[in-house]
């Protein structure tokens, strides 16, 4: 009886054993699965929270818009075709004055060297000649590339000069006239340059390229620009609607300078009117 007592004793021991484990066991199962939801619910937090932050940031920075692209990419082109002309005046410089002290200097040095037989002897004589036209025009070639007359007078004095000497090399007549109520000595070097270099390619073009005999110039000056008008009596119309190099440049020199330009056909011949700012 003793023995069925303690063995029941042990048994009932045992099941309430089980029982508290099981219970410690689901107490800590529960417990495990309330922090995993906690982590979770925290990593869901940290995640809205970096996802708000980058749509604020987003938003402060605004996309840039096609027109400020497109300015951006006009303004660069500006800048590489101001630096190409840049380079081209700069070599220009150069050529003029390697021409004028070495060419030039050269061809004066062997003339004089050879005049004092020239009496004597026709072919020296002829060959005198010669150096002289050649001198002559790689003189001209020095000047046109580098003209000394823009720095020692005024714009319009410099257009008047270079008028005359670009049409009286190639045969032309020509007139001209400027306002002599403008300050000339007023307007900035850079418009000066600008403009002197525009209408000399412009009379360039002319000379070259089409059938004028006749070339007008007419400057005048305000104070907010130069305005200048050249016309002349040819008839091919077509030289100002072509894409030549020459007319490109002129084209090009303008929009660099901010200013306009104006090709029209008239009953006598083709007017051009060209605009350049006070900058």
């Amino acid at each position: 009886m003793d023995f069925l007592n303690a063995f029941l004793v042990n048994q009932l021991a045992f099941i309430t054993l089980n029982g508290n484990v099981n219970i410690v066991r689901s107490a800590g199962e529960r417990i495990i699965s309330l922090e995993t939801q906690r982590v979770i619910l925290i990593a869901l937090v940290v995640v809205l929270c970096l996802t708000i932050v980058l749509l604020i940031l987003l938003k402060k920075q605004r996309p840039i818009e096609p027109k400020a692209i497109a300015k951006k990419n006009e303004n660069f082109t500006q800048q590489l075709v101001e630096s190409y002309f840049k380079g081209q005046d700069n070599e220009r410089a150069r050529i003029a004055k390697e021409l004028h002290d070495g060419a030039c200097s050269g061809l004066l040095g062997v003339r004089y060297l050879i005049e004092p037989f020239t009496f004597d002897n026709p072919e020296l004589k002829k060959a005198s000649v010669w150096l002289e036209s050649i001198h002559s025009e790689l003189r001209n070639i020095s000047h046109n590339l580098a003209p000394k007359e823009l720095f020692q007078t005024n714009l319009a004095e410099a257009l008047e000069l270079l008028l005359s000497r670009l049409c009286k090399q190639a045969g032309k007549t020509f007139t001209f006239s400027s306002d002599s109520t403008f300050d000339w000595k007023s307007c900035p070097n850079v418009t000066q340059q600008n403009a002197y270099r525009i209408i000399q390619e412009l009379i360039g073009n002319i000379i070259k390229h089409s059938n004028a005999q006749q070339v007008d110039m007419i400057i005048m000056g305000n104070c907010n620009q130069v305005i200048i008008s050249i016309e002349d009596d040819s008839s091919n119309f077509a030289q100002t609607k072509g894409n030549g190099i020459g007319l490109e440049s002129i084209i090009s020199r303008i929009e660099i300078a901010k200013g306009k330009i104006d090709i029209s056909k008239t009953t006598s011949g083709v007017v051009y009117q060209i605009e350049v700012p006070l900058s």
